[in-house]
């Protein structure tokens, strides 16, 4: 009995580190990219204007000319409380599935295919 509670203890763990993982990650990507996001947003912005030239790289030179470095990351505060929850529910249900999977009856030519 007491192995089955240390099995199940094993299990919420490996669950919480999933998600834990998942946030990590969707924090990092939401950080690392939201430059692009940024770029993106003033380029929709600006697509009634022809006269200007909206590449994206006129935008960055445009917004670190005339305004700060740092408002290329504007908004990544909301960006991340949006992405790391459901980063984190994703790495833990795939680790949930992953786990349930490997654990039944399932046939020998899917379980190299299995994370």
């Amino acid at each position: 009995m007491a192995s089955e509670a240390n099995k199940n203890s094993n299990k919420n763990e490996n669950h919480v580190n999933a998600f834990i993982s998942g946030a990590i990650s969707g924090t990092i990507t939401s950080v690392l990219f939201q430059p692009f996001d940024v770029i993106r947003t003033r380029q929709q912005l600006l697509q009634k204007d022809s006269l200007n030239s909206n590449s994206i790289f006129s935008i960055f030179k445009k917004i670190v000319k005339n305004e700060k470095v740092l408002n290329l990351w504007k908004g990544t505060g909301a960006t991340v409380w949006r992405i790391v929850p459901g980063a984190g529910a994703y790495f833990t249900l795939v680790s949930i599935f992953t786990q349930k999977l490997n654990n039944s009856q399932v046939k020998e030519e899917i379980k190299p295919f299995l994370v």
